[in-house]
């Protein structure tokens, strides 16, 4: 015979079978006639326990989800258990007993955070839920338990964000965490651990948009000093961007240097039309000097006088291109010597890098007519496209004169002037535009060279120099050139160390150039040079100029045969002799022309992205089980060679391992440890993990957590047990 059921709360649901009574009179009715009853309320119940008891039927009393919600979370009202009840009833028969609050709380919210255990990866993905959702007031009380716990049993600076309950909060702190806001609250916790939702990074945009106008623009400075996450700092330049360009006379010239490198060419262009930089100061002697004269003053000047300047910029222009023209002659003559230019010009750096003895694989990208300006969008673009490259310089180089292909390409490939370049075989293997050289990489040993001949950005020059959007379509060149090369990136094997040098065989003119030089009698011209024979009396300095272009002599300037190089803004006539224009040609002896881009990256040189915690018990002095969970959210895989514990009494211990955690995995991996600690301990330890890349470099972290527990044989209170003290 079934039991009679007493449902005291009224919440329980009825069986199959079952009828449900209610009232004194119904159960009178059915309590003779029906063998299957529930009957309901608390005062009835009372009646149909001693009414049965006397008639030696059993009862059975159910089992209340509202007393179970209750008793597991006490702070929840019955108004809003039973709201939750109605939610979660049809599958309250999935859930095992006793309730838990994350298997409640993901029958209301399915997402996986309810039962990880707490660390600053999981506070992030608690405060990002907060941020994205809106949540129910009914189950607050059932988060903030959750909560309560995480906090509790938190081991690091992210127990403080488990107390973040509403929407508004948990965005005020994700903005704290990342910077957005000035506070340095969560600064330990740094970098961020998770992704950024679009919200965020709208909200984000309006923060600083506010920010920017309150302050007239002056707050840019303040702003870009933060350690902003890559796609938080793109965002502040396009809305730092969109301010100036609404409010030029906010701009300054040591803000937009500080915003320049960040934008795209047409964005700086929109920017430097509203602010002319100063006037470049007199060419210096040094050729650092020099170099760092070109970057700061000359081609931030030079750009704005090419697309917005007056006849008086222009003059000023012509007057330092043949200041620069003759400085460079008296130099690389010299150098060619091995006087001061020598290491600088760029034959001379690439035979230096042949022979640098160490174990990295050097893959030089050389980019046909790069000059500085482009280069700076084409790092843009990497860094939009991969975290693995680290750039440790950004030089600049001397090419050889003439600056034509047909001279530079391969003096650069050989590491000699153009003079040698019959006799001296390339560095390296040299890989064509079209292919891709990650199986040259894989081939190659290390310390060696490839070389990677990309066409651009000349191809796009040369095929669309007279387009209306030609800088979009050089910018959408680079784009893609930026792509190939994190595809080489991320594809190559990560055992290899890599280097890669970003650079060109020469750079190009700024301006427009206007064809009016016939090309001199015996000699064939390209652009803005001319070669063969000059048929001219050279004096001791081995060069003649007459008005706009230089004769160079073939012996004093290395060369196979003599040279005459513009030093203007002119080009000279095409071979069957047209004249008309040409945007950005190239041969000459403008400083753009001449210096060009010499830039070094490192793959994988920045520690891990990874997080490490390590629990485990054991008895002490004994051997015990020592977990060590890795979440490795980088792009390459690492291996956890060896864990040092450092306890409160003085004493380290060392583990020697080998544990493989891959790219975006999380793996627990669970070792012996001998020498268990005691009790005393166990507490207040912490941990230093060394991990190493396929490549071989190692890196040293800090465990973010650590918790031990340890038993002893006896205690000190065992001991005394018994003792008639």
């Amino acid at each position: 015979m079934s039991p009679i059921l007493l449902d005291r709360t009224g919440d329980a649901d009825l069986p199959t079978g079952y009828t449900l009574v209610t009232t004194e009179r119904a159960f009178l009715t059915a309590a003779v006639q029906e063998s299957q009853l529930m009957v309901r309320g608390n005062a009835l119940c009372d009646w149909a326990a001693g009414f049965y008891q006397g008639r030696e039927i059993s009862v059975q009393e159910t089992e209340s989800p509202l007393v179970f919600l209750h008793d597991l979370v006490p702070a929840l009202s019955r108004e809003h258990a039973t709201m939750l009840l109605a939610r979660i009833r049809p599958h309250l028969y999935t859930l095992t007993r006793p309730w838990r609050l994350p298997a409640l709380l993901q029958l209301l919210y399915p997402n996986v955070l309810w039962d990880e255990p707490p660390s600053p990866a999981h506070a992030a993905a608690w405060l990002l839920w907060l941020h994205q959702n809106q949540p129910s007031r009914e189950d607050a009380p059932l988060r903030a338990a959750l909560a309560a716990q995480w906090q509790q049993e938190a081991a690091g600076p992210e127990a403080a964000l488990y107390a973040v309950d509403t929407h508004a909060a948990a965005t005020t702190a994700l903005l704290t965490w990342l910077d957005v806001e000035a506070d340095n609250t969560y600064a330990t916790l740094r970098p961020f651990p998770g992704e950024l939702p679009p919200s965020l990074l709208d909200e984000s945009r309006r923060r600083w948009k506010k920010a920017l106008a309150q302050s007239h623009g002056q707050a840019l400075p303040e702003l870009l000093a933060r350690p902003l996450v890559k796609a938080l700092r793109l965002a502040l330049v396009q809305v730092a961007h969109e301010h100036f360009s609404r409010q030029a006379k906010h701009l300054t010239s040591a803000l937009f240097a500080q915003l320049a490198p960040s934008l795209t060419t047409t964005q700086q262009d929109k920017l430097r039309k509203l602010l002319p930089p100063p006037p470049p100061p007199a060419l210096p002697s040094a050729p650092a000097a020099v170099a760092t004269w070109f970057r700061d003053h000359y081609l931030p000047y030079r750009l704005w006088q090419v697309r917005h300047g007056d006849e008086h910029a222009a003059g000023h222009v012509h007057m330092l291109l043949h200041d620069f023209a003759a400085w460079y002659l008296t130099n690389y003559r010299s150098a060619l010597a091995g006087g001061p230019l020598a290491p600088f010009l760029a034959f001379n750096r690439m035979a230096a890098l042949h022979q640098k003895q160490d174990t990295s694989l050097t893959l030089v990208v050389v980019l046909d007519g790069l000059h500085l300006a482009d280069a700076q969008q084409l790092l843009r673009a990497l860094d939009e496209g991969t975290d693995r490259l680290t750039f440790v310089s950004y030089d600049l180089a001397f090419a050889p004169l003439p600056t034509v292909t047909e001279f530079c390409k391969d003096s650069l490939f050989r590491g000699v002037p153009p003079l040698h370049i019959p006799k001296v075989s390339p560095m390296g293997e040299i890989v064509a535009d079209m292919a891709f050289p990650v199986a040259k990489l894989d081939a190659a040993k290390p310390g060696q060279i490839v070389f990677w001949r990309v066409m651009e950005p000349d191809a796009t020059y040369h095929e669309r120099n007279t387009a209306a959007k030609l800088y979009h379509e050089i910018d959408a060149a680079l784009d893609g050139v930026a792509a190939k090369l994190v595809d080489v990136v991320e594809t190559l094997a990560a055992i290899h160390n890599l280097r890669v040098v970003i650079t060109t065989d020469h750079g190009r003119l700024l301006s427009n150039a206007i064809r009016t030089l016939p090309t001199p009698a015996n000699m064939q011209s390209h652009g803005r040079a001319a070669w063969g024979n000059a048929d001219l009396q050279f004096p001791e300095d081995g060069y003649v100029v007459e008005e706009e272009v230089a004769y160079l002599h073939h012996a004093t300037f290395a060369l196979p045969t003599d040279a005459a190089v513009v030093i203007g803004e002119q080009a000279f006539y095409t071979a069957d002799g047209r004249t008309g224009s040409e945007i950005h040609a190239h041969g000459g002896l403008t400083p753009e022309e001449v210096m060009i881009p010499w830039f070094v990256a490192l793959r994988d040189f920045q520690a891990p992205e990874l997080e490490v915690q390590i629990d485990g018990q054991g008895r002490a002095e004994a051997t015990g089980q020592l977990n060590i969970t890795v979440t490795n959210i980088g792009a390459v895989a690492v291996t956890c060679t060896s864990v040092v514990l450092h306890f409160a009494n003085g004493r380290v211990q060392t583990l020697q391992l080998q544990l493989p955690c891959g790219p975006s995995d999380h793996v627990m991996h669970t070792v012996e440890m001998a020498g268990w600690p005691t009790i005393a301990s166990t507490h207040d330890v912490t941990a230093t993990v060394t991990v190493e890349l396929p490549n071989g470099q190692a890196y040293t972290l800090d465990a973010a957590q650590v918790a031990l527990t340890s038993e002893e044989m006896y205690t000190r209170s065992d001991i005394l047990e018994g003792l008639d003290l």
